[in-house]
């Protein structure tokens, strides 16, 4: 039989999620996969970053190795307030702050050139999600942590309760 047709006669089914990915709650130590820059899209309505992140290993909380967190950051001046949720660049540049990464701020190309760097560079999160009342889904979200900040989790998880 070849493939045109095998593909002629194949049936069609449905295919099933078993595993069902849940959100996840933890600190969590990743690695930064890819920093790029996207076009608009039907969901973020302009030019944008995509930072994605791995999971390499659960420091405390819901297991959860090798999952991927992903961000959006618009490429406009400003940072996320109560009144506007987008974080934008500068949102970014503290993320990256709080890492101790540094990319250079001369220009947007110098600062977008230098993306590459950080590739497969070991970076620290608090990882949560919630519901929102007038929905049943949930939504991954995640914070940015310094090596300081992750110490004390690690410290704490090492604490005998005696």
């Amino acid at each position: 039989m070849g493939l045109s047709e095998f593909l002629a006669n194949t049936k069609p089914e449905k295919v099933v999620d078993e595993q069902g990915f849940e959100p996840f709650k933890g600190f969590y130590a990743c690695k930064i996969e890819a920093l790029t820059v996207k076009a608009a899209t039907q969901y973020v309505e302009s030019e944008h970053y995509n930072l994605a992140l791995r999971v390499v290993e659960t420091l405390d909380g819901d297991s959860a190795d090798n999952r991927t967190l992903r961000r959006n950051y618009l490429k406009e001046e400003g940072k996320k307030t109560k009144e506007n949720k987008d974080q934008k660049i500068g949102n970014l540049v503290d993320d990256l702050f709080t890492w101790g990464i540094e990319l250079p701020r001369e220009s947007v190309e110098a600062f977008e050139d230098s993306f590459e760097t950080l590739k497969d560079r070991i970076v620290h999160v608090r990882a949560y999600h919630f519901t929102p009342k007038d929905s049943a889904e949930k939504f991954q979200l995640w914070v940015a942590k310094s090596q300081s900040d992750i110490a004390k989790v690690e410290n704490k998880a090492g604490d005998l309760p005696f």
